[in-house]
């Protein structure tokens, strides 16, 4: 199978399974979605999950090389993590399987899979790390803080956002104030 083809596979299983969910989602959604017939999905991936899990992936994977690009300039500890944080919060919106992904709803939908699908997590949460690595190292972030489990905080801080914008269907300046507003506290909490 040419590589374009499976491209267009797993484009459209992203697609098909952010509107339906895993469960409610078919593979003859994603055929016809692809254009392509049944058979040829199951050429590139064995079973649904392991689409659903490439689809995820990927995603994830483009949401990470966003967030790289963003953050590829010089800057301090601190702008880069408000950066990151707005860059973050518009990629999960434009990448629902990844806000999904971190809010941890793949696990219940597929539990063989989810020692997998943490690991997708923390590639995701390991830009916020350097971030914090760096910050330490230059002395503009408190020494000492665990570095894991303060990147969790902040992506758990990011999913609580978009999940605030869903419910109340807040407009974008509402929730720049919001993102400002965690974004300061937290930065209070991590400065050395």
């Amino acid at each position: 199978m040419d590589a374009g083809k499976r491209e267009a596979i797993y484009d459209a299983a992203a697609e098909v399974f952010a509107r339906h969910g895993f469960r409610q989602a078919s593979i003859d959604q994603v055929a016809r979605q692809a254009r392509v017939a049944k058979g040829t999905v199951y050429l590139a991936c064995r079973s649904k999950e392991e689409l659903f899990y490439e689809a995820v992936r990927r995603r994830l994977e483009a949401w990470s090389v966003e967030l790289a690009r963003t953050l590829d300039r010089p800057m301090p500890p601190d702008a880069l993590l408000e950066r990151a944080s707005v860059e973050a919060l518009g990629s999960m919106e434009d990448h629902p399987l990844v806000l999904d992904l971190f809010l941890g709803l793949y696990h219940a939908e597929l539990p063989a899979w989810a020692d997998r699908f943490e690991s997708l997590r923390a590639l995701g949460q390991a830009r916020v790390e350097t971030i914090l690595r760096a910050g330490m190292k230059a002395g503009q972030l408190r020494a000492g803080m665990n570095v894991e489990e303060t990147a969790s905080v902040l992506l758990d801080m990011q999913v609580a956002i978009s999940i605030w914008r869903r419910r109340t269907r807040a407009g974008k300046q509402a929730v720049r104030r919001r993102q400002a507003a965690a974004l300061k506290l937290a930065l209070e909490g991590l400065r050395s």
